[in-house]
């Protein structure tokens, strides 16, 4: 009976982490205007990105690995 409940939950367990959404892999973006100077980059350590700024916005935005 114990090894049919831990089965059971095991198959929940499974499907439940097959249904979650996977991350979209990172790419790399360009501002449709032409770049200023840079004057200013942020990392986001939570989304793996570097964003760089110049006086009218962001410029580029490229993936980072920022390590654990």
């Amino acid at each position: 009976m114990t090894l049919a409940v831990m089965a059971a939950l095991t198959a929940l367990t499974a499907g439940a982490t097959a249904r979650q959404a996977r991350p979209k892999a990172p790419t790399e973006a360009t501002a449709p205007r032409d770049a200023g100077e840079p004057i200013m980059a942020i990392v986001s350590i939570k989304t793996q990105q570097v964003t760089i700024y110049d006086a009218d916005g962001w410029i580029l935005r490229a993936p980072v690995s920022t390590g654990t």
